[in-house]
């Protein structure tokens, strides 16, 4: 499979996903009790990324 420049791939990285492990899209709890959400699957539950120059 070529590479996004067109030339031949020559790692052996594995193309398949990494393992994904939640319930029903949460990970559990912290150590504070709270649930953690799996960001994989509830991706709008991710802390916002900060923009410079914008508040």
């Amino acid at each position: 499979m070529p590479d996004r420049y067109g030339e031949e791939r020559t790692d052996t990285a594995s193309t398949e996903p990494l393992p994904h492990e939640c319930d029903n899209g949460w990970l559990g709890e912290d150590e504070q009790g709270r649930p953690r959400p799996c960001l994989r699957c509830r991706p709008n539950l991710a802390n916002p990324t900060k923009v410079h120059g914008v508040r």
